[in-house]
């Protein structure tokens, strides 16, 4: 799955950490896109 939204350019690793380049995208793929934010815990 990390690897499907990597290709997405949903993520990307960087130095063993993962970075979310697009918020959104993760929010709509997690069904919680109706979160606020500044409350998304992801």
């Amino acid at each position: 799955m990390l690897s499907d939204l990597r290709k997405k350019e949903v993520i990307e690793y960087t130095s063993g950490m993962i970075i979310i380049k697009n918020l959104s995208m993760l929010q709509e793929i997690c069904h919680c896109e109706l979160c606020p934010n500044e409350i998304c815990r992801i």
